[in-house]
């Protein structure tokens, strides 16, 4: 056999070997993943119960579920503490089931474009009143929160008695609050900016949300006396009552007002006299009239 021949057969059978053992690394099994971490369930954020369109989120409406690798898509929000904090006030663009999986695409969070119009539901308005302490609960009041709006006169010089001086009246009922100060969400503001001289900043305005009617009615409101917020309680059995109540006055408040009152109403009767009495004298006779 020639040396030419020799070389042939060699590279021949090095040829049917290179095949042999690709064959066999094809049809070999694949090695394990070496990252344990890729092939443990991820835990994203869930609906905690159903949660409507135009909700905005509180913790108590987020949970955490895992969900396999196989499982999990893009839009899910997973991640720690820091996520969750993230959603919270976040105002939902479309239902979610009990343990649903929240979908970035499904939510807008605050300072995000079109947050405010989404919030506000179906030919509702916000409208935003000038508040202080007292009038906005001590500064606890947070977008979502439901509310009771109070108006309360002085009548002043109108005549009116001590008793009726001074009235309060509900006006609206069950308004849900969509913003306090400009922000749509506490969660925005750190702990520290919230703090100024060791106390907690109050709000100057709240942003609540109304109907027409009622964004009229509460901007003339504005201009009859002071505006105060109620807090509601988060679940009501009253909450779609709007039943009209009685006005409150002064004296509903202080029966020593209605004595007072009463008081200074005796001691004028008191003091007014009767009619002039007229003697009139006929002759030796006289004749009072």
């Amino acid at each position: 056999m020639s040396f030419r021949n020799i070389l042939m057969a060699v590279g021949v059978v090095a040829l049917i070997s290179g095949l042999l053992l690709s064959g066999i690394a094809v049809m070999r099994p694949a090695a394990p993943s070496s990252d344990p971490a890729a092939d443990r369930p991820r835990a994203v954020l869930v609906a905690a119960h159903p949660v409507e369109a135009g909700v905005l989120l509180r913790a108590d409406d987020i949970g955490w579920a895992e969900v396999p690798p196989s499982g999990f898509e893009k839009e899910y929000i997973e991640g720690g503490e820091a996520a969750e904090l993230n959603y919270i006030g976040a105002v939902t663009t479309r239902r979610f089931s009990e343990g649903e999986p929240l979908l970035a695409s499904g939510l807008i969070r605050p300072k995000e474009r079109d947050f405010l119009a989404a919030v506000l539901t179906p030919g509702m308005r916000a409208v935003t009143v000038t508040v202080n302490a007292l009038q906005s609960a001590a500064g606890m009041l947070l977008p979502g929160d439901r509310v009771d709006v109070i108006l309360t006169q002085r009548f002043g010089e109108s005549g009116a008695g001590l008793a009726r001086k001074v009235s309060g009246e509900t006006i609206l009922h069950n308004v849900r609050v969509i913003a306090v100060d400009q922000r749509l969400n506490m969660e925005e503001e750190s702990s520290s900016s919230r703090q100024s001289a060791g106390r907690e900043k109050l709000p100057n305005t709240i942003t609540v949300e109304v109907s027409q009617q009622d964004a009229e009615k509460l901007l003339v409101a504005t201009e009859l006396g002071n505006l105060g917020l109620a807090l509601r309680p988060f679940v009501s059995a009253d909450a779609a009552s709007a039943q009209a109540r009685e006005t409150v006055w002064a004296a509903d408040v202080s029966p020593a007002l209605s004595t007072l009152e009463g008081s200074k109403g005796g001691a004028a009767g008191s003091n007014q006299q009767g009619p002039a009495r007229v003697q009139v004298m006929h002759g030796g006779t006289t004749e009072n009239q």
